[in-house]
């Protein structure tokens, strides 16, 4: 995959995935807005899924 087919499949989707590794090792994700740059720059935004989730975090709480 090149640059260019990487930013463009990035650009024709607005969410992703946030994964990470809590203290205890347990998988830890969560949905975010997303946009990203010419130079493949990504930028996250958890307020845009709050306000989609009621949730101040931006974690929808189970």
């Amino acid at each position: 995959m090149t640059k260019q087919e990487l930013h463009d499949f990035m650009t024709r989707h607005k969410l992703g995935v946030l994964s990470t590794q809590g203290p205890d090792r347990a998988p830890q994700s969560a949905l975010m807005g997303m946009a990203v740059g010419a130079d493949l720059e990504i930028v996250v935004n958890c307020s845009f899924i709050a306000a989609i989730s009621g949730t101040s975090s931006g974690v929808a709480k189970r």
